[in-house]
């Protein structure tokens, strides 16, 4: 269920389409009643390799893609430690698009996921947020919960940063591993427009060719007490337009019309002279 000009991520490209990627989708569609905290039941409607400006298309949708990143953040690992004796007692590993609330290594050692923040940076305020949902610069708040530690220590741990903001503590979550993956970015369009479109252009190139390519001529006929009045117009190509009068009346003992343009003409360059002669 997508609207139009909505972005989504498609993971996991092949090693040989990196230096030309051509992500390879699959479309589902979801069958049978919505239950919430159920996974819902897919079916396949259609697989489909991606290009530029080649989307996968149905039912008016159009599945583009505008993005391609290499090696953007997946998954990281972090070690609860004694920061004295650097003892271990297990690894986290976060699922930077899916992260769980708390994590048990047993023996009474678990961590809980405070705060999550896939891009992080500090607001005007000071307060660390994040400008977008993906992990570009993922940073966390942990709460690291420990046998002589019931109440547990808050740690907030960033890339290359560690801020202790109740203390010093004595463990610590350090990282341990990272694991990326290639992605593309993909937009979801559904457009109802382009048949108006088309025929609005195919109107307007009409007129347009109308316009610029075609000859408009008129020629009036009148009798008025016993005389007979003749005129003419045209947008263009007036030299051929004289012509075809000057066969029309060809024997009929009718004057050709006066070209007002030529007269006007006429008159423009006997006002010059005259000015010029005094």
């Amino acid at each position: 269920n997508v609207g139009g000009g909505r972005g989504y991520r498609c993971p996991g490209l092949a090693a040989e389409e990196k230096k030309n990627p051509k992500p390879n989708v699959v479309l589902y569609k979801r069958v049978g009643p919505i239950v919430a905290g159920e996974e819902p039941k897919l079916q396949k409607i259609k697989e489909y390799k991606i290009r530029v400006n080649e989307p996968l298309k149905y039912d008016h949708y159009a599945l583009y893609q505008v993005d391609f990143k290499q090696n953007e953040p997946y998954k990281m690992a972090f070690q609860l430690m004694d920061k004295t004796s650097g003892k271990s007692f297990g690894t986290v590993v976060i699922d930077l698009h899916n992260p769980k609330s708390s994590y048990d290594l047993g023996n009474g050692y678990r961590v809980e996921l405070l705060s999550y923040f896939p891009d992080f940076y500090f607001d005007e305020e000071g307060n660390p947020a994040t400008k977008s949902k993906i992990p570009n610069n993922p940073a966390f708040v942990f709460k690291m919960f420990n046998t002589d530690k019931p109440k547990g220590e808050v740690s907030f741990v960033a890339i290359q940063q560690t801020i202790e903001p109740f203390g010093d503590n004595k463990y610590k979550m350090k990282f341990a591993g990272l694991e990326t993956r290639n992605v593309s970015g993909l937009t979801v369009r559904r457009d109802f427009t382009l048949w108006i479109l088309g025929v609005g252009g195919a109107i307007f190139m009409i007129g347009l060719i109308q316009g610029m390519y075609w000859n408009h001529r008129r020629i009036w006929l009148q009798r008025v007490n016993g005389e007979v009045w003749l005129a003419a117009h045209t947008n263009k190509n007036w030299f051929g337009l004289k012509n075809e009068i000057r066969r029309i009346l060809d024997g009929t003992g009718l004057a050709m019309p006066v070209d007002q343009a030529d007269e006007e003409t006429k008159a423009g360059q006997g006002g010059q002279m005259h000015g010029a002669a005094q």
